[in-house]
C-alpha cells in the first residue's frame, strides 16, 4: 500500500503488514517507557525535607487564598476553580490563534514578555527556541482543548505548527539519528538545527521520544499518515541507537551528535 501525505486512513483501517509491523514497534517502545515509569512510580519515595518556608501574602501581585486544607486556590476566581482554569487556557489559546494569523512568533521563539502599552508579544532574543518539546507539549494541549471547545481551528493550528517542524527541523537522511526532530534552534532562526550555545547538530533522545509520541497521537487525531511516518522515524532511531542500561548508565544519552553512532 502506498502512503502519501494526503492519505486519510484511520488507525484501524491499515492492513499493510509492513506498516502494522512499524506500528507494533512504536507500541513496544511506548510500552517499555510506560512500564519503566510505572516501576519507578511504584518505588517508595522518601519525602523531601523542608528547607524553607514561604509565607507571603501575594504571588505575582495577586492575594494568596487557601482552601480549608491550606491548599493554594487558583487565580483569578478562587471561589470558582473550574472557571479559573478555563479562563486561563482559553486566554492562552486566544493568543496562539492570534499569532497563527499574524507573525507566528511561536515558530521562532519560545520565551516572551509583552509590551505594557500595546500588549504585543516581545520575544526573548537570547534564549533557545525549544522547538521539539514545544510541539510535544502543544499536541497534548490541543488534544484536550479540541474536545473541550469543539473548535476545529485548534487542529488547524496544531497541524501547521507540526508541519513547519517536519519541513524545517529534522535531521538529514543518512545520519545515525536520521529524520528526527532537533530539540532546539537559535532564537529567531527559520531553520531548526540546535542551539549554537550548546552545539548545533545535536539531538536529545528523550525529545525524539516525546515528539514521536506527539506525531503518533496527531496521526490518530487526523488520520494523516505523514504524522505516522514521522513517528516511525523517531521509533526507528530510538531502537537503532538503543544500548542496554543499568542504574549507572542510561539506554540513551541525554544529548549527542545526531550523525554519530553512540560508542
Amino acid at each position: 500500500m502506498a502512503l502519501t501525505s494526503g492519505t486519510k486512513l484511520g488507525p484501524y483501517e491499515i492492513q499493510s503488514p509492513g506498516v502494522m509491523g512499524q506500528i507494533a514497534k512504536i507500541v513496544h517502545v511506548v510500552l517499555a517507557v510506560l512500564l519503566w515509569g510505572t516501576m519507578l512510580a511504584g518505588q517508595k519515595q522518601k519525602p523531601f525535607p523542608v528547607t524553607s518556608v514561604v509565607d507571603q501574602p501575594t504571588i505575582a501581585g495577586h492575594p494568596v487564598q487557601l482552601d480549608g486544607q491550606g491548599k493554594l486556590l487558583p487565580w483569578p476566581m478562587p471561589d470558582d476553580i473550574g472557571y479559573s482554569y478555563s479562563s486561563h487556557f482559553l486566554t492562552q489559546w486566544t493568543i496562539l490563534w492570534d499569532q497563527h494569523n499574524r507573525q507566528r512568533l511561536h515558530y521562532f521563539y519560545c520565551c516572551f514578555d509583552f509590551d505594557r502599552t500595546t500588549f504585543e508579544l516581545a520575544p526573548d532574543p537570547h534564549w533557545a527556541n525549544s522547538t521539539g518539546y514545544l510541539r510535544a507539549m502543544m499536541q497534548g494541549f490541543i488534544e484536550r482543548l479540541y474536545p473541550y471547545t469543539g473548535d476545529a481551528r485548534t487542529l488547524t493550528f496544531l497541524q501547521s505548527f507540526v508541519d513547519y517542524e517536519l519541513e524545517n527541523g529534522l535531521t538529514p537522511e543518512g545520519y545515525a539519528w536520521s529524520q528526527v526532530p532537533y530539540a532546539s534552534a537559535n532564537p529567531g532562526a527559520k531553520r531548526y538545527t540546535g542551539w549554537s550555545q550548546l552545539g548545533e547538530d545535536y539531538v536529545e533522545p528523550h525529545v525524539v521520544g516525546e515528539d514521536g509520541y506527539g506525531y503518533l497521537r496527531l496521526y490518530e487525531m487526523t488520520g494523516n499518515t505523514k504524522y505516522l511516518r514521522a513517528a516511525i522515524h523517531c521509533a526507528d532511531a530510538l531502537v537503532k541507537n538503543y544500548k542496554p542500561g543499568d542504574e549507572d548508565h542510561s539506554p540513551w544519552p541525554v544529548r549527542l551528535w545526531a550523525h554519530i553512532l553512540p560508542t
